[in-house]
């Protein structure tokens, strides 16, 4: 590089030192171009001598490369102002020389100028003392002149002495001490310096100081602002290129230097400096260093021998190459984990159980590597294709929003579109962008359009698409968005099933907090639409997440490798195929590599891989052992460290290459060019492409950096210290300035956070939580917040203060977080107003503000003056009708929550004629309108005007469900409330599939603890309530009242209503001291929250229902859990009907559907539904629910036995028939319809004959006979159920020994009949529970036939067609021509009108009854299947009031 090496054999000291170097001099023997070079021994310079001679000038090699004074050290110093002015311009680069005695690295970066202008150094020091301060002085104003600041001034003037000693850290680590490669006093600024120099009149000796002095600045500006880049170790590398004589080290420095001479554009090794001064020749080197002379050609050849075998090892090595990384091994103690891990996975996908992993353990032990092995485990052993979904590695990314999802969902959408592509399409574009994907699923049907809002929160490219809705979400909450948000990723996991999610957050990285919420709302949400998703979350760290996930978590602990893991890891290390049984390792390297790797697998690879490279460990053929194959002792020459190891091949990098690496470890694990683009012009990025092609250091997927490996990552920011970390941080700073882009990072903000520029910080965390409010990601806002509030220490004004407290209190709120949320905004309120009238921008905002969090901990006395503040605030003329709207009806909600409902009433009729002009300018839309609609039927329904408050509720509930999904958390509102304003005004049979529908999508949106989730509940259980059912409301409002005591504050106001039901439920079931006591809660509640004068409505009802109880004057109703038996009517057309099924098959409730339609159409009354066989207590309580859904809730549910008690009013199925036979006004007025073991038929049969023979006119039977013989009976088809066999042999002799006809359809007639998947597809656009449920079920049971049915029962399912397996393995639903609609068929074949046009009957004459069989195919059916499709869709609608079509 440059550098003259002085001979210390005779003066050891620094003083010897430069009296050697003065000698020289003297004796005229160095020519001032250092022509010479000298040999070096250092076995005579002791650390203290080094440590006091590390500043030394030394001057450049002449071009000849040789000198006649080489062998007698002398040195020749001519004192000319061209010599100096030749050495201030061509200062070269530091040596790093390295003793024998330790591994201290000291520079000898040549003489001091003190020491070179020591001539006449007396009169110098005597008499111009006062002209070098001036000098330094005018030194000073020049940096100044050409953009200096007074950082880069006190980096040139400090210390000399600031190398430090120790040159390791606490982790055995290796510290590099380096320094920055060429001159300073180059350039223009010695050019200003020279004109300088010509207009002053000083004389020449004065001239001299100066630039003696000014060379003596720079050069300790050289050492002190630029002391942290790594530099070789020159005697290292003379030892391993044999370099013995002058000539061949001087080629060995020639050569260095043009290997790491520094381009023109190359800032990147300039990195300690200012960015404002990168452009400007006074920071530009390189163009003052002469050509050096061509290398010896021996020489050169064999050091590119030498490179290229570094290369050629390098991509060998796991780390550095393109070699795949070593198999992994079956350690003894991790063989446990890895069988418990797989089998988890298995069963949760058999059973169908979603499961969350956790795995966690310190750094290197091997946990991607593990859930590796286990995923290619169970890829074998399954009969399932498991969906692998993972999330990139999150290092300096926790506030980035939803940072871990985006590879994952972009992964997923673009999955999901493969796999629901339409027959024959077979092009996909890989590059394709995600958005063009989501507006194809939403054409699918498999998104909407409230999909694509949600996922614009997660995938940073992808727009909101419906700006109405997004606007909506402002009023959710945290936990409602999130809700959504997770309800549509399991849209996009449905078809993907099952699903591994894997998140990484093993390389010291964090969650983000929303991303955290989510992943534990997918684990909730998920088993009851995505089963089969299982989540692996890898950590360092014991992961923290909320309880209720404890059930489905399993935790798994990696620990450190033990020693005889350590033999089994070195055995396969030399035997990979493991076929040398025999071998063994000698106990000597067994020892020393476990105790040097301290139970890292990692590291105990590396050391196996150093030391094979080294000779230094091999396998002795001879004993079949691994040993040591050389005298040196193990222990010592082995690496101390893991990054010791690591960084021995990133030392090699030239200065650049090393300071680009630093760069990129500063910009995180994975980083975007598009961030850094100003970087580039430097070059950065071209260095970065170059060592990926050398060292394998980053992947270059999707547009961004990514560092292969942690070890790597975190072994170049090992060599990071304070100080250099943050004049790194400075520079990404200062290049952000040149950049384009406007983008607010907070990536950005960190930097300059670290970098100490904490005003850029503040203001870039502050529009950072701007822009996450925006999208809703109220969590990561709150840590912009909060990070901005760290950074604040230079932005103390009064104003910036208030605008950081004012974010903070409005994401507080949005997050539920009423009691900091008050603390904020009082304090920004107090602020507010201490200042001049005319600076109270935000007053208005803050009262307000503190209104709604006053309103949500009841404080409404409190709220209601806030706003009294505010309201003459308003200038109704500056602001938009919408903005008024939304205020207004905010005002309206506290008072209506207070009790004052006239003025509620008032100011939301306000409100509604500000949406409407809204709408008419365009700028509101019927979803604004509908909120103004919503509250105004909450406000007449507090005024007992319940007609009114309907017909506002159905209003809104029209508006929602033509904008908005039908699943979504605005109609689930407006269901529920039309549910209690119908049910309130009598009509609560129409209330009821209302009300089921609302608490089924609340339960999937909210979860079993969220109160909104309480208040569907409380809702259905006043509906029951009101058809007489108090029985069944009692464990909904148990369960109310737990969710609501557990969500709320003590003594909250929202807890009265529901315990008022609760009473009212109490009271009519007997239990009149429970009652009594919830009456009194109730009451003390209500005197905490309200005055005198407010709410006195609620106040009378209460003393009225405690003055009843305590007198026990109240009338208790007397509840049956028998529900009575609809009327039996005489009518001749009309049959009346009692359905004995198993409901075994999945389309079941769509016979019921066409029961509800046959029943409004007059054709049918069905009496009872009589479930049987397996499961009967859950299939009942099915059977419950959907007579309920579809306006069928007087009709009453038996079965056999109902130990469980899943209903009160699911009564004994024998009973029900028997009360049925004998309420029966007419004989032969009774029609039974079985499809499964009759059991309760033929006990009735044999309890009561006469009463059966009397009023059963006929059995319609679903199953199969035997071919009936002439004159004979007939006998039902033997199965491999005895029971049912028996029971089928005793009716059929039953009814023919009592004259009873039957009719029996085979339960083969069903097979093949045509109801296509595409008619299921319709009937989910009902969005009926019924339609939903059925279509899943059919999905699931048209899969399990693709995979697993025989060739007969697919070609019923699935017609001729014979699509390619491959292609359509995860979308057969399309394919599907016939579902068994066998329990349909059957119910049609209880009308004559159906049974004679649709049906071809074999007759048989027992006894002189008539009895038919058919067993040919349905007559007309594809007519016939148009018309079921109509009359279950028919049902469904009505069931929902015709709200969803």
């Amino acid at each position: 590089r440059g550098v003259n090496l002085l001979n210390a054999h005779e003066s050891p000291t620094r003083n010897g030192l430069e009296e050697r170097f003065l000698e020289a001099k003297n004796n005229n023997l160095f020519d001032g171009r250092g022509s010479n070079l000298f040999s070096v021994d250092n076995s005579g310079i002791d650390e203290e001598s080094l440590s006091s001679a590390s500043t030394f000038d030394i001057p450049k090699l002449n071009e000849d490369g040789g000198g006649s004074c080489a062998d007698t050290g002398g040195l020749q110093v001519n004192d000319s102002e061209a010599d100096i002015d030749r050495l201030q311009t061509e200062i070269t680069a530091p040596c790093t020389i390295q003793t024998q005695d330790d591994t201290l690295e000291r520079n000898l970066s040549g003489m001091t100028m003190d020491s070179l202008a020591s001539k006449d150094t007396s009169k110098k020091k005597q008499g111009l003392t006062e002209e070098r301060r001036h000098n330094s002085m005018h030194f000073f104003k020049k940096i100044g002149s050409i953009g200096g600041n007074r950082r880069d001034v006190n980096k040139m003037t400090g210390s000399l002495t600031s190398i430090k000693n120790d040159n390791t850290d606490t982790t055995g680590t290796r510290k590099n001490l380096s320094w920055k490669p060429g001159g300073l006093l180059t350039g223009s600024f010695r050019q200003s310096l020279e004109k300088d120099e010509e207009e002053d009149t000083n004389t020449a000796a004065r001239e001299q100081d100066k630039l003696r002095a000014s060379a003596k600045l720079m050069r300790k500006h050289l050492h002190t602002a630029n002391n942290q880049q790594s530099f070789r170790d020159l005697k290292r590398v003379m030892v391993e290129k044999g370099a013995v004589t002058g000539s061949s080290v001087r080629a060995i420095l020639q050569q260095q230097q043009q290997s790491d001479l520094p381009s023109d554009d190359d800032s990147i090794a300039d990195m300690g400096l200012s960015a404002e001064h990168n452009n400007d020749s006074f920071f530009r080197a390189s163009n003052t260093i002469p050509a050096m002379n061509v290398i010896d050609e021996s020489l050169a050849e064999s050091n590119s021998t030498a490179d290229f075998k570094r290369l050629e090892r390098l991509k060998n090595d796991p780390l550095f190459g393109d070699k795949q990384q070593r198999p992994y091994i079956h350690l003894p103690s991790r063989v446990p984990i890895f069988q418990s891990l797989s089998n988890a996975i298995l069963r949760c996908t058999d059973e169908g159980r979603t499961s969350l992993l956790t795995i966690h353990g310190g750094k290197y032990l091997g946990k991607s590597k593990l859930i590796n092995a286990v995923i290619n485990n169970i890829q074998g052993q399954s009969h399932n294709s498991y969906t692998v979904l993972r999330s990139e590695r999150s290092v300096n990314t926790e506030m980035v929003s939803f940072f871990p999802f985006h590879k994952i969902i972009s992964s997923a959408l673009r999955e999901c579109e493969k796999r629901t592509r339409t027959v024959g399409i077979h092009s996909y574009d890989e590059n394709e962008e995600e958005e063009s994907i989501i507006h194809r699923l939403i054409d699918r049907k498999v998104l909407d359009t409230k999909d694509q809002c949600m996922l614009s929160r997660i995938l940073p490219f992808v727009t909101v698409g419906n700006h109405d809705l997004s606007s909506l979400l402002g009023g959710k909450s945290h936990t409602a968005i999130t809700k959504d948000t997770a309800a549509t990723i399991n849209k996009l996991f449905i078809p993907l099933q099952p699903v591994l999610l894997i998140f990484d957050a093993a390389d010291d990285g964090e969650l983000d907090a929303s991303s955290v919420d989510l992943l534990e709302e997918l684990a909730l949400s998920s088993p009851a639409s995505c089963p089969q998703l299982i989540t692996i979350l890898l950590s360092r760290q014991p992961t923290n997440l909320s309880t209720a996930l404890l059930d489905m978590q399993v935790d798994t602990s990696i620990e450190t490798i033990t020693k005889s893991d350590s033999e089994v890891y070195i055995r396969s290390f030399f035997d990979p195929n493991c076929t040398n049984n025999n071998m063994t390792v000698d106990g000597r390297v067994l020892d020393i590599i476990h105790a040097r790797a301290n139970g890292c697998p990692l590291f105990l690879e590396r050391l196996l891989l150093w030391a094979q490279r080294k000779g230094i460990i091999e396998v002795d053929a001879s004993r079949n052992v691994v040993t040591i194959s050389s005298q040196s002792e193990l222990n010592d020459v082995l690496p101390m460290s893991l990054y010791e190891e690591v960084l021995g091949e990133i030392n090699s990098l030239s200065y650049s290459e090393l300071d680009s690496l630093k760069l990129a470890c500063c910009m995180g694990m994975i980083f975007s060019p598009e961030t850094y683009e100003a970087l580039n012009s430097d070059g950065l990025f071209d260095t970065l492409n170059y060592l990926t092609s050398t060292h394998s250091l980053f992947c270059n997927k999707d547009g961004y950096y990514m560092w292969r490996y942690s070890v790597v990552f975190d072994a170049v920011s090992s060599i990071l210290i304070t100080d250099e970390r943050q004049e790194i941080h400075e520079r990404i700073a200062d290049s952000f300035s040149q950049s384009a882009s406007t983008t607010c990072d907070v990536r950005r903000a960190k930097h300059y956070s670290i970098a100490h520029r904490l005003n850029e910080a503040w203001d870039l965390y502050m529009d950072a939580g701007k822009q996450k409010e925006k999208l809703f990601d109220f969590k990561n806002a709150l840590t912009c917040y909060n990070q901005a509030k760290l950074n604040r220490r230079k932005r103390s004004s009064l104003v910036e203060k208030l605008s950081c407290s004012t974010s903070l209190g409005w994401c507080l709120q949005a997050l539920e977080r009423y009691d900091d949320a008050e603390q904020e905004l009082e304090t920004a309120l107090e602020w507010t107003m201490s200042l001049s009238d005319n600076d109270r921008h935000a007053e208005y905002s803050l009262l307000t503000a503190l209104a709604k969090v006053k309103s949500h901990q009841s404080k409404y006395r409190e709220a209601i003056d806030l706003y009294e503040k505010a309201l003459p605030l308003i200038d109704s003329g500056s602001h938009s009708p919408k903005w008024l709207a939304n205020h207004v009806s905010s005002f309206g909600e506290i008072l209506r929550k207070s009790g004052e409902l006239i003025k509620a009433r008032e100011l939301h009729q306000q409100a509604l004629e500000y949406r409407k002009k809204a709408v008419d300018n365009n700028s509101g839309t019927s979803l604004e309108l509908a909120i103004s609609h919503t509250q105004l039927g909450c406000t007449y329904y507090g005024l007992q005007d319940f007609v009114t408050s309907s017909q506002y509720h159905k209003k809104a509930l029209t508006a929602r469900v033509s904008e908005l999904d039908f699943n979504s958390a605005p109609v689930s509102e407006s269901l529920n409330y039309c549910a209690d304003s119908l049910q309130a005004t009598g009509y609560g049979k129409q209330a009821l599939p209302l009300s089921l529908h609302a608490v089924e999508i609340r339960k999937k949106l909210f979860g079993l603890s969220h109160p909104a989730y309480a208040h569907a509940l409380s809702v259905l259980a006043s509906t029951y309530f009101s058809i007489g059912r108090p029985l069944e409301s009692l464990d909904l409002m148990k369960e109310c009242i737990d969710i609501c005591d557990k969500a709320f504050p003590p003594n909250h106001s929202n807890l009265i209503p529901n315990l008022m039901l609760y009473g009212k439920v109490l009271r009519v079931s007997g239990d009149v001291v429970n009652s009594l006591s919830v009456y009194r809660r109730a009451l003390f509640i209500h005197m905490v929250n309200f005055s005198s004068n407010q709410n006195e409505g609620q106040l009378k009802e209460l003393n009225d229902c405690i003055r009843q109880l305590e007198s026990n004057a109240s009338t208790l109703l007397q509840v049956s859990p028998d529900m009575p038996l609809p009327t039996i009517e005489s009518d001749l057309n009309k049959i009346n009907i009692i359905l004995c099924t198993s409901l075994s098959h999945c389309s079941d409730e769509y016979a019921f559907s066409v029961a509800a339609s046959l029943q409004q159409m007059g054709s049918i009354n069905l009496i009872a539904i009589v479930v049987s066989e397996q499961s009967e207590s859950e299939r009942a309580k099915l059977a419950r629910r959907t007579l309920d859904s579809l306006l069928l809730c007087e009709v009453p549910v038996g079965s056999k036995r109902n130990e469980s008690k899943t209903s009160p009013y699911i009564c004994n199925g024998a009973e029900i028939i028997a009360r049925a036979l004998n309420q029966a006004p007419d004989a032969k007025s009774l029609t039974l319809l079985c499809d499964s073991c009759p059991v309760d038929i033929v006990e009735v049969m044999v309890k009561h004959p006469a009463l059966f023979t009397e009023k059963v006119n006929e059995v319609i039977i679903i199953g199969s006979v035997q071919p009936p013989r002439r004159r004979g009976n007939i006998e039902p088809s033997t199965t491999y159920n005895a029971d049912h066999d028996q029971a089928m042999a005793r009716l059929y002799s039953g009814c023919q020994q009592f004259n009873i006809p039957t009719i029996t359809m085979s339960n083969h007639l069903s097979k093949g009949f045509p109801f296509p998947s595409n008619f299921v597809d319709e009937l989910t656009r009902t969005n009926h529970i019924i339609s939903l449920d059925v279509q899943q079920k059919e999905i699931a049971r048209a899969r399990h036939l693709w995979e697993e049915g025989g060739k007969e029962t697919r070609k019923l399912i699935f017609g001729n067609e014979k699509p390619k397996a491959d292609e359509l393995q995860h979308n057969v639903w399309p394919l599907v021509k016939s579902i068994d609609i066998e329990l349909v068929l059957g119910l049609l074949c209880c009308i004559p009108m159906y049974r004679d046009a649709h049906f071809r009957w074999d007759k048989h004459i027992v006894n002189g009854t008539e009895h038919k069989i058919c067993k040919a195919k349905v007559v007309k059916s594809e007519a016939l299947s148009e018309e079921i499709l109509m009359m279950v869709g028919f049902a469904l609608r009505a069931g929902l009031m015709n709200t969803s079509c």
